[in-house]
């Protein structure tokens, strides 16, 4: 929990605004809180420090945030373009020991 409250004290959660999709503004609190959430859902689907996740989504936020949520349960995001082909996307998780996709 480390990481969580330097971030807490780098960001100091202030309510400015950290990104805008499609019309929806995000707080930095907001964006954190969505993490956090994230990570914990990561946990409970057995994803733990060290697990390679494969993550196959457009540049959006909840594509950073499921970034920002791999980062803080301590396992590796295997970016992959979400254009790719198929069998493009099987060598890239075969190749990079993805344990969750």
């Amino acid at each position: 929990m480390r990481s969580t409250i330097s971030l807490n004290r780098k960001l100091k959660l202030k309510q400015r605004s950290s990104a805008i999709c499609k019309q929806k503004l995000f707080t930095f609190r907001e964006f954190f809180e969505r993490i956090r959430e994230t990570a914990k859902s990561l946990k409970a689907q057995g994803v733990k420090e060290g697990d390679h996740v494969a993550i196959c989504m457009p540049n959006t936020p909840q594509a950073v945030m499921m970034f920002y949520a791999c980062n803080m349960v301590g396992a590796v995001a295997a970016l992959i373009h979400p254009l790719s082909g198929e069998k493009e996307i099987q060598d890239y998780i075969n190749g990079s020991d993805c344990t969750f996709l």
